[in-house]
């Protein structure tokens, strides 16, 4: 298989190129938009020669070639199993999906999924319909759990800068004053003195207790102390998934009392890649779900789509802004597909 991008500045420009240098049955990877161009990744099938390793040599580069084949190798046997989407009234469809930066893995279970249940005639409506539907599917979503009798412990973990604090702020706030709950807040955030700060503000607003616990000890000892609440919030330190110490020190606490839940918290303005591996290095924790921040700052939120599809988590929360409550939002399936195709805004 032979892959290249092609940038150009319409996507009519774009695929006239494809179609002329890899031929008409080329088959569409990628769309994006880059600096008022339209780059799309196209492929079509060639045999590669046999990679000659000078020497008999081993590692390096040769080593690397022989990985991107394999990727390439992947990629065909996936787009295989398929009619090409050339040849398909789909295609444009799946440009569409590839350009709200849902990923092509999940953008090719979308319209294998669509040809299995649209009818040969279906017009633009019916096409919407399932769209929306089978996308649902792939976007699994689940609240809080309630135990009849508390306390139900939740914790937020994750990387720096996604809003932990401040999404443990809304929580808290909408479950005392708007659902009449008795919650408690955890701090075991040592690392910056503002989240404390921003807690405490909340916590003497709302009248509820607060404890920061620098140890493990000290986190067992609040726990105890809020033996009596409906919920328990737990914030934690932001941590660079690239930093092993500090996750296995946030490790240390959960890991010696495991809250019934704990959400990995990711922003929806960073790039899948970088989420997914966010949730490769947390994963020592175990999650049980995923909550996205900052809605409100990107202009792709289809980008949630392969990280909850890898993963395979359902979403609790999204937020899109930092008034509290009000910017909190309990996620369901289909609203949140409606959201990543532009058919609905929080």
């Amino acid at each position: 298989m032979r892959v290249k991008v092609f940038s150009a500045p319409s996507v009519r420009e774009a695929l006239s190129r494809i179609k002329g240098e890899l031929g008409p049955e080329a088959v569409i990877l990628k769309t994006e938009q880059a600096k008022g161009k339209v780059e799309i990744t196209a492929a079509s099938d060639v045999d590669y020669p046999p990679l000659q390793r000078p020497g008999g040599r081993t590692g390096g580069i040769y080593d690397a070639l022989d990985q991107i084949r394999e990727k390439l190798d992947s990629i065909s046997q996936t787009l295989a199993a398929s009619p090409p989407l050339n040849q398909s009234p789909l295609s444009k469809f799946y440009l569409e999906l590839l350009g709200r930066r849902i990923g092509e893995e999940a953008s090719l279970q979308l319209i294998n999924n669509l040809r299995k249940v649209l009818s040969p005639e279906a017009d633009g409506d019916e096409l919407k319909s399932q769209v929306l539907s089978q996308l649902s599917l792939l976007l699994p979503s689940e609240g809080i759990r309630r135990k009849p009798k508390g306390p139900n412990v939740v914790a937020l973990i994750g990387p720096t800068g996604v809003g932990k604090t401040t999404t443990i702020s809304k929580l808290a706030v909408s479950f005392s004053l708007l659902e009449k709950r008795r919650v408690a807040l955890i701090s075991i955030d040592t690392f910056r003195p503002a989240a404390g700060e921003e807690l405490e503000e909340i916590a003497q607003a709302l009248g509820i207790p607060l404890q920061v616990a620098k140890t493990p000890g000290s986190m067992g000892k609040a726990l105890r102390d809020f033996r009596d609440r409906d919920f328990v919030f737990v914030d934690t330190a932001g941590h660079s998934y690239q930093d092993s110490d500090q996750i296995s020190e946030l490790k240390s606490f959960l890991n010696r009392h495991p809250p019934p839940e704990t959400h990995l918290v990711l922003s929806t303005a960073t790039k899948p890649e970088d989420n997914l591996e966010a949730w490769r290095r947390f994963h020592s924790i175990p999650i049980q779900k995923l909550l996205f921040t900052k809605l409100d700052e990107t202009l792709s939120p289809g980008g949630m789509v392969e990280t909850i599809v890898k993963t395979k988590r359902p979403v609790s929360y999204l937020t899109n802004g930092q008034r509290i409550p009000e910017d909190l939002w309990a996620a369901e399936s289909r609203p949140l597909a409606e959201i990543i195709m532009g058919e609905r805004t929080l």
